[in-house]
């Protein structure tokens, strides 16, 4: 993973936690996030393929899954304001939230393909080396 590509794998990361958190930035904004929300207790990201990323969200996988990716995986508190999740415990619809957030980046494309969050712990070790992000 080249210094470039891990840094904006970085910045997408913050972007996306701080969409997450309460008040946080704009649309218009959000590529101005420069730190960690404080909403993010920790942050690791591995190379991976779009497709194992995909496997560790119980994802379908779609035909481009050997694009090289990188797994950000997020520790905190999120809430996505931009997925419902379904109706569990009487609260049908309302914004997904968990305390880990999986993003999957494509470095060729400089975004976020995918994004999961929930409850469930997950390990990016078996991608091999961990890089701590915070």
């Amino acid at each position: 993973m080249s210094p470039e590509n891990l840094a904006l794998a970085e910045h997408a990361a913050m972007s996306y936690a701080a969409s997450t958190s309460p008040g946080g930035p704009t649309d218009e904004d959000i590529n101005k996030v420069t730190t960690w929300p404080s909403t993010v207790k920790s942050a690791v990201v591995a190379s991976t393929t779009r497709g194992q990323a995909l496997k560790l969200m119980d994802a379908e996988i779609p035909e481009d899954s050997n694009r090289p990716a990188l797994a950000i995986l997020l520790s905190g508190t999120f809430t996505d304001y931009d997925s419902t999740g379904p109706a569990t415990k009487g609260k049908a619809n309302e914004p997904v939230t968990g305390s880990y957030a999986l993003l999957i980046y494509d470095p060729e494309l400089n975004l976020i393909t995918d994004m999961s969050v929930g409850d469930r712990p997950l390990d990016l070790n078996s991608f091999g080396a961990v890089t701590i992000l915070r």
